[in-house]
Formats: structure tokens, sequence, C-alpha cells
């Protein structure tokens, strides 16, 4: 059981929104919001959730039965406040005909060092859709490394949109299958401030009419650490297929390091592939511009960098959610 503190510290990260809560504290199972939707270690008839731990390893297992539309997010809680490294495997299986809308969060209730190993595995059925919000948000002595594989099976979306903040060093791999007429849409925005990002993403479409769409969005700070490599196999015979790539950052520091790495390897013909990569500064024009209404030069450059990442934030659909991460955005850039 944990102390009364360390319980208020946990209860003041989780946010208020309605969902159907996990929480996992250090890899263990420790909270399952009681619901018709879940049960633990059901039988194979049932036609819900089912929600399993192995014993072995620190392994969990999210599957949700075919012909499912849960409406509300199914919302998991990581968290971290133990000082030794841990590994964690989570694995989520989307039957077919299923839409799900899943809220991961990652958070560490103590100012103290964390070593994570953290491996995902998604596998979407038939005509499945997966909307997956992520929320990292630990401690300036942490160690997140993060792997995740994705199979996208035929006719399935997944639309995926991750908000990267407190942290010493990330390193995030995405292995991502896609076959016939699957779609994926991958978003980021990651705030660097005295840390490191290393972002390496890998789809390969080995159907055709698959699509792909990446967007992401670093604003580096003091001393930001940025590292994005994205790349994209198109198999032989994959026609109609279309790949898209966007790296775009906004620096504020002459201290900061950026390194963009989109490309593609492209096997096919009847293919429609396009990517960018942008470096910037703040734009002296939009500067000036704010200045002349009478606000300092502090909340100029808030309101620029705000503007920079809203494109992202506003694909969240729950409003609590938005807001709260559009609050913690704001907060860790003033700082």
């Amino acid at each position: 059981m944990l102390h009364n503190k360390c319980n208020f510290k946990i209860k003041n990260k989780i946010l208020k929104i309605k969902s159907i809560k996990i929480i996992i504290l250090n890899g263990n199972i420790k909270f399952i919001e009681k619901n018709n939707f879940f049960k633990r270690n059901i039988s194979r008839n049932e036609n819900y959730i089912t929600l399993n731990k192995k014993k072995k390893k620190k392994i969990i297992t999210l599957k949700i039965k075919k012909k499912q539309n849960i409406k509300i997010p199914i919302y998991i809680i990581y968290i971290n406040y133990i000082i030794q490294n841990y590994k964690f495997y989570l694995y989520i299986d989307i039957d077919k005909n299923s839409n799900i809308n899943l809220i991961e969060h990652h958070i560490n209730i103590y100012n103290k060092k964390n070593i994570i190993f953290f491996k995902k595995k998604i596998n979407l059925n038939i005509n499945s859709n997966l909307n997956i919000t992520k929320l990292i948000d630990l401690n300036f002595k942490s160690y997140f490394f993060y792997k995740e594989n994705i199979n996208n099976n035929k006719k399935s979306k997944l639309y995926q949109n991750i908000f990267i903040l407190n942290y010493k060093i990330i390193t995030l791999k995405s292995k991502i299958i896609l076959k016939k007429k699957s779609k994926i849409n991958l978003n980021s925005i990651s705030i660097l401030k005295n840390n490191k990002f290393f972002y390496k993403t890998k789809i390969y479409h080995i159907h055709k009419k698959t699509k792909s769409f990446q967007k992401h969005k670093s604003l580096t700070l003091e001393n930001g650490n940025f590292e994005f490599n994205g790349e994209v196999k198109i198999n032989n015979k994959t026609y109609e297929t279309e790949s898209y790539i966007s790296n775009i950052n906004l620096c504020l520091s002459s201290n900061s390091k950026i390194k963009s790495t989109p490309k593609f390897k492209i096997y096919s013909q009847n293919t429609n592939c396009n990517h960018n990569s942008i470096i910037t500064n703040i734009n002296k024009k939009q500067l000036f511009y704010i200045l002349s209404r009478g606000i300092d030069n502090n909340e100029a450059k808030k309101i620029i960098s705000i503007s920079f990442i809203y494109e992202i934030i506003n694909n969240i659909k729950i409003n609590n959610f938005k807001k709260h991460i559009n609050n913690l955005i704001i907060k860790y850039i003033l700082e």
C-alpha cells in the first residue's frame, strides 16, 4: 500500500475525464475501474475486453473483442515512483470492426531518477480503428526508452498523437507495417529544455492502397537536443500508395541542436510521396506585429510558441484533456 502523501500526488496527476481508468504502478496493475467492459482473466467466450498480466514478466495484454464501439476512452496511467530501472511490456489486440479511443499517460510523482524500458505491440485487425493520445510527463531525471511495433491489417486505421514534455533523455522507436487499404496518422509535439529526444519511425507499405501521414513538431528551448529519423519503405507492386512526412522545428535557443532526416525507399510505381523538413527561428515580422500591439517580448514569444504547436493539440477531441495539455505546455515554456 502507498502512503497518503503518495496517494495525494497520484490523484493530483490523474486527469479528471470521463473514461475507463487503469492505473499501472511500477509495471503492476493497481486499479481497474469497475464497468461493463473490463473483466480480468475472462474466458475466450466473452465479448468484451480482457486485461491479463503474466507472472514471469511484466507483460500486460489488452484485448478488445470484435464489433466493440466503446465511446468513452480507455485511460491508462503509468506511474513511476521507484529509483531502480525496470522493463515493461504492453500488448494491444483490437479485433475486427472495433472502434477504440485510448489515452496513455506516463507520470513520475517523485523527483528521482528512473530508467524505464517500455515495449508496446499493437495489432489492428480487419476494419478496426484505434485513436491513441499519449502524454509523457515525467521529470528531469527520467530516462525513457520506448519501442513500439504496430501491425495494421486490411482497412484498419490508427491515429496517434504524442506529447512529450518532462524527461532527461527519451528514445522513441516506432515500426509500422501497413497492409491492404490500411492507414496511419502519426503526430507528435516535443518540448525540449536541457534534455535530449531521439525519435525514429519506420513505416513499411507492403500492400497496395495504403496511406501514412506523419507530422512531427519540436520546440527547442535552452540546451535542447532533438534528432528525428523518419523512413518509409514502399514495396514493389504496392500501387496507389500515399505517404507524407513533415518535421518542423522551432528553435528558440542558440545552444540547441536539431537534426532531421526524412527519407523514402520507393520500389513501386504509381505512388504519391512527399516530405519536408524545416528548422527555423521565430519570424521577426510576426514578433514585431505582436509587439506593436503593446504585448511584451516574453508574452509575444509565448503566443508564437503556442500557435506553432496548436495544430496538433487541436487534434485532441476531449476538451478537458486538450486544456490540460495546453496548460502543461504553457507552464513548461514559461519555467
